[in-house]
């Protein structure tokens, strides 16, 4: 197959949502957009609960550094004032 018509195929998967060529291949290009689509419906769930599960990774680094900070030896990262980490 020359180089023009294999460019033309693929052109035209990309025009087709779910063609395929003849033997059978499935178009992973359209596939990987209606993951994307899939994906951005959960994460916009997800999003929802961010700040939440945020202070609680907060809650919970704060527990690690209490505990942590009377070992010798041991230095602890410092956060400056201005940041919150996560």
């Amino acid at each position: 197959m020359t180089e023009p018509l294999l460019k033309s195929r693929e052109c035209r998967w990309i025009k087709v949502p779910g063609a395929s060529d003849a033997r059978g291949s499935v178009n992973f290009l359209e596939t990987g957009k209606g993951l994307d689509e899939l994906q951005a419906a959960f994460l916009r769930v997800k999003l929802k609960h961010l700040d939440r599960w945020n202070e609680q990774r907060r809650v919970i680094a704060a527990r690690y550094d209490d505990k942590l900070a009377g070992i010798p030896g041991l230095g602890l990262p410092r956060v400056p004032q201005w940041a919150e980490p996560v």
